[in-house]
Parts: structure tokens; C-alpha cells; sequence
């Protein structure tokens, strides 16, 4: 929190009261809540008067578009893990002037604990400004945004694997399914992603009120709206690589094909040679 002197300190609560008792006495107040039990979504369901949205965060849900929440606005912010399956975490961030809460998993901790120190260091500049949501806010998309691209890369990788896999497996049925699963986990991707980008044009063009950019923060959206379109164009290479695969693919088969016909012509052709023999043999 920032005190009314403008000092960084921060504590632990365990209540509703507590937590309102300290938002009255601080200038401004972020609560971060990680893996947060019932115990805890039950005081943030109470700061915000809303007990429905709890429900969404159980389930991991990703909104398209900003929620106004009873003075709030609610931002979530997907982190993308890739391995051999897509899995989203999603960032929830409940934004105004003098609020800030975000409602998280572990694997979002190096994008908040790189927000904070770039918060540290930038403090005299955000208190002059008066504007810590709106930092915190443009901050955590730049980083996210910086998570979401090594994920990228681990899913460019696995294409990469992929192709000489099937280059090694001409024909391979097990490489044909993988193909189409990954053609599925992409456009999941799209879609998250092109949403994200769309979230954060929202922001920088002044639609979400609740979150007014300065310059500089504008400058660090854009950065990020431009990863996401570099992202994004990416996607159309490994589009075409993946149906590349699938071309390599089908024709193997085609030649598996043209190989088993011309076999079942030779045999043909020895068959009936055999048996002109025999005839001739039978009737001499």
C-alpha cells in the first residue's frame, strides 16, 4: 500500500474490516491474493459487494471484455502455459483509482514480482502522477504479455520436432492426429490472444475509464499490443507449417498407394502369365 506520505509498505490482513480500515488510511491500496482459499474470495467478494464473479475464478474463466463491478473494473489477463497440453491461467485484476486487488496463481508470481520492483523504482514518478492503478495495470499486461512469448516459442519448438518427426515417419497416422491437435490448441490461441490485444486497445484508447493511461503507460501498451501482434502473425507461419505436414503426409500416402498398386499389377501380370503357361501345358 501507499501510505498518506507516499511510503510502499506492505502487510497482511485477515478480514473485510481490517481491509477497509487500511484502504481508509492508505492513499492507495493493492491487495494481492495468490491461490486464494474460500476464506479469502469471501473477503474480496465482500470488498466488491459481489459474490457471483467467485464463481468464474473457480473455474479459471476468461472474460473477452472488461466487467464494471460496482465501481471496479475487472481485467483478466491470461497467462499461457504450453507443454504437451495448453493450460490458461488467468490474472483477474479488480482496477480503480485508489483500489487495486489481483486474484492469481503461483505461475503469475515473476510477472507480479516484476511489476513490483519496476513500481519500487518508478515511485516518486507515480505519485506524482497519482495514477498507481493505471501503472500497476500497464505494467502487468507488458509482463504477461513478455510470459505469453516464451510459451509461443515452446509451441514453435514443438512444430519444429514435429516436421522432422514427420519427415522420419512418412505416413505416420500418430503424426496426423498430432497435427490436427495442434491446429485446435493454435486456434485457442488466436482467440486468446487476439482478446488480450483487444483488452488492451480498449485501455490504451480510453474506453475503460477506471484505467487512464499516462503517456509513458500508453508507451508501454503499445509495446505489448505489439508483441501480441508480432505473436499473431507467427501464427499464420505455423498455420502454414502444420498444413505443410499434413501435404507431406498425404503424400506419403499417395506413394504408399502407387507402391501397393504397382505390386498388385506385377502380381497381376505374373498371374495371368502363370496361367497362359498352365493352358498351354494342359492343352498340348
Amino acid at each position: 500500500m501507499l501510505t498518506k506520505t507516499n511510503e510502499l509498505r506492505a502487510r497482511g490482513v485477515d478480514s473485510l474490516n481490517e481491509l477497509q480500515k487500511l484502504g481508509e488510511e492508505a492513499n492507495w491500496l493493492w491487495i494481492d491474493c495468490m491461490n486464494p482459499d474460500d476464506q479469502e474470495l469471501k473477503v474480496i467478494s465482500g470488498l466488491l459487494n459481489e459474490a457471483e464473479i467467485l464463481n468464474a475464478i473457480r473455474k479459471r474463466q476468461i472474460f473477452s471484455h472488461h466487467k464494471k463491478i460496482n465501481g471496479y473494473v475487472l481485467l483478466s489477463i491470461p497467462l499461457i502455459m504450453f507443454e504437451d497440453t495448453l493450460e490458461t491461467y488467468p490474472l483477474y485484476v479488480f482496477a480503480k483509482k485508489k483500489f487495486l486487488i489481483t486474484v492469481r496463481s503461483e505461475h503469475s508470481f515473476e510477472s507480479i514480482n516484476n511489476t513490483l520492483e519496476t513500481f519500487r523504482d518508478c515511485l516518486s514518478k507515480v505519485c506524482q502522477y497519482g495514477n498507481a492503478s493505471s501503472f500497476v495495470v500497464s505494467r502487468l499486461f507488458h509482463e504477461m504479455t513478455a510470459e505469453n512469448s516464451k510459451s509461443m516459442v515452446a509451441f514453435r519448438e514443438l512444430i519444429d520436432r514435429m516436421e522432422e518427426e514427420a519427415l522420419e515417419k512418412p505416413g505416420s497416422k500418430g503424426v496426423t492426429r498430432s497435427v490436427f491437435k495442434l491446429k485446435k490448441v493454435l486456434s485457442n490461441l488466436h482467440r486468446l490472444l487476439w482478446g488480450e490485444k483487444e483488452l488492451m486497445s480498449n485501455i490504451r484508447e480510453g474506453v475503460i475509464p477506471q484505467v487512464e493511461l499516462t503517456e509513458e503507460a500508453k508507451m508501454i501498451v503499445d509495446d505489448a499490443v505489439d508483441d501480441i501482434n508480432r505473436e499473431l502473425e507467427f501464427m499464420n507461419s505455423y498455420y502454414t507449417s502444420l498444413d505443410s505436414i499434413l501435404t507431406l503426409q498425404d503424400l506419403s500416402l499417395i506413394h504408399r498407394v502407387e507402391r501397393l498398386l504397382l505390386v498388385l499389377a506385377v502380381i497381376t501380370l505374373l498371374t495371368d502369365f502363370l496361367a497362359i503357361i498352365f493352358l498351354e501345358i494342359v492343352f498340348k
